[in-house]
């Protein structure tokens, strides 16, 4: 499905639900949106239709992630259980022969629009002559409250003779009300200084980059990866 074929408007429920879209409290408890996904090229385009008083479904926000391969799914996880589930979307980073960057994101509605609270590379692999492989595996504590969080596990394997290399490590992000955030910068670069490999460290600052990012995040192409850093992480970028 490609995003000019999603109408600006659905005139009833029905008519999104016969289109193929999800209904959820994405933005306010109990209150609608309707949510429909595709791709359009190299990019998921997701649609977001708010409820009007008139019964009208009317499209107010798009995601749009780069997406190369067509790889991406979405999800929806209601992490704090307060009824407004956030939006998980799982994506392609740095791309090409012998590479392959996942990226692991969830979105949440901020005032007046979606943001990452959660922007992280589940892994990524870049096989040429030799291998360098990072890989991270989470698991979400605490779910459906406030004190919610994140421990990550990470492993990372570099076979380059010049950069031989075998690390593992964990950490923990937990939920920031205040911030609307799994992100403190005050945290993050506390974490920084006391990183114990450059692979962590280049992580933490692509963390930090995000944070820095002023307007919409609405959209996550290639120029912006490359602006945070999120795709040179790996040590030989």
């Amino acid at each position: 499905m490609h995003g000019e074929d999603r109408p600006p408007v659905f005139p009833t429920r029905a008519a999104a639900l016969e289109f193929g879209c999800r209904i959820l409290s994405l933005k306010k408890r109990n209150v609608e949106n309707a949510i429909v996904w595709g791709f359009d090229g190299h990019d998921l385009i997701i649609s977001i239709y708010d409820l009007e008083n008139d019964g009208k479904l009317t499209r107010k926000n798009q995601l749009k992630i780069v997406s190369w391969y067509n790889f991406a799914k979405i999800s929806y996880e209601d992490l704090l259980g307060n009824g407004i589930p956030f939006v998980k979307i799982e994506s392609e980073g740095n791309t090409g022969t012998g590479t392959l960057q996942m990226i692991h994101s969830y979105w949440g509605w901020k005032k007046d629009r979606f943001v990452p609270v959660f922007f992280e590379t589940k892994s990524y692999y870049k096989s040429y002559h030799y291998l360098e492989d990072l890989k991270m595996n989470y698991e979400i504590h605490k779910k459906a409250s406030k004190q919610v969080s994140f421990a990550l596990t990470y492993r990372y394997l570099n076979t380059f003779p010049e950069h031989k290399s075998k690390y593992s490590w964990t950490e923990s992000l937990t939920w920031n009300d205040s911030l609307f955030s799994f992100y403190s910068p005050e945290l993050e670069r506390r974490k920084l200084i006391e990183a114990k490999n450059l692979i962590q460290k280049r992580i933490i600052e692509a963390r930090l980059n995000l944070m820095n990012q002023s307007g919409s995040m609405e959209t996550i192409d290639g120029d912006l990866l490359n602006k945070i850093k999120m795709m040179q992480i790996l040590s030989d970028n």
